[in-house]
Formats: structure tokens, sequence, C-alpha cells
């Protein structure tokens, strides 16, 4: 979370973890709220993808 916050991003919504602080990670909860459930709707979509049509393996290299 540090090497993100240096790169200049203001907010990030991983996993909560023991003695993390909401505040420290976003600016409010609601903010939070929102980027974690944008990031399991976004994995979701890749579930879908690999359940349904085999996307686990990319076997192209290169363009």
């Amino acid at each position: 979370m540090e090497k993100a916050k240096a790169m200049g991003i203001s907010d990030v919504a991983f996993n909560k973890k023991r003695g993390l602080e909401v505040e420290e990670m976003t600016k409010s909860q609601y903010v939070y709220k929102t980027l974690f459930r944008f990031r399991a709707g976004i994995e979701a979509g890749i579930s879908w993808l690999k359940r349904c049509f085999g996307l686990s393996r990319c076997h192209c290299k290169g363009f």
C-alpha cells in the first residue's frame, strides 16, 4: 500500500488487515466500499471468462 501511495494513488482498496484502519487506505468508508465492490465485480468477470471460455491460460506469445 505504501508503494501505491508513493506513486500518487490516493485511494486503494485491499482486504482490510488487522491493525490497518480504513481511513489509512481511503478518504472515507464510502470510498472504500465503492472500490471494494468494483474490485469484486472485476474478479467476478475474470472468473466468468475463465469458467465459460477456458481463458485460464494464454497460449499465444507476442502480438
